[in-house]
């Protein structure tokens, strides 16, 4: 009895230490990123983030993202005896996010770790374009710009796929992000996807 007990220890000290083997000590993930804005405006860009494992399942989180968007518009009027009128309106937008949080990690998988974060930070936005008038033979040209930097929080979590030792496809990584650009509240989507290059064991 005594002589079975003594293996059982061994045996779930030789699992725990194979399973904290599996904790990579640090997560670099790039790739992919979709943002859908409150309101409307959908921005194409890229995702960042390196993650430091405190524990098997606890880590903190630098995440950094930028999205970028560009928009032509374009009116015509036309009056029988009057001289026709045409607008055009190009816009170019982007917007940065800085966020750093914790992440908990469900490593019981050998193949998959879903993991969830609570992230905050700061987001900056930025839109500069240009507004032509035509009116006959009179032309006006306007330029406009505009830049802000908001308080920003991301409630999400996602999916990574074992690739090997070293390397891991982050499936998803799905985010509702938090923004309060002109004293108001805007609530947005953020989706990305790419790989994660894993350092380390611990």
């Amino acid at each position: 009895m005594r002589k079975a007990i003594v293996v059982a220890c061994v045996m779930m000290f030789l699992s725990i230490s194979a399973f904290s083997q599996e904790t990579p000590k640090a997560e670099l993930f790039g790739g992919y990123s979709y943002f859908h804005a409150d309101g409307g405006g959908n921005f194409n860009g890229w995702n960042g983030s390196i993650a430091v494992n405190l524990k098997h399942w606890v880590g903190l989180v630098g995440d950094f993202s930028g999205h970028y968007s560009s928009d032509v518009s374009e009116v015509r009027i036309s009056i029988p005896g009057f001289p026709s009128t045409s607008s055009r309106v190009e816009a170019d937008a982007n917007i940065y996010n800085f966020l750093f949080g914790p992440r908990f990690s469900y490593r019981k998988k050998e193949s998959i770790t879903p993991f969830a974060h609570a992230l905050f930070g700061a987001s900056r936005a930025h839109f500069e374009g240009t507004a032509t008038t035509v009116s006959g033979p009179n032309t006006v040209i306007v330029n406009f710009s505009g830049s802000e930097t908001s308080f920003a929080a991301a409630f999400g979590g996602g999916l990574d796929l074992k690739l090997g030792k070293s390397f891991a496809f982050r499936v998803v990584q799905a985010d509702y992000l938090l923004t309060g650009f002109g004293n108001s509240t805007q609530h947005n989507a953020r989706i990305s996807t790419g790989l994660v290059f894993r350092l380390g064991s611990k």
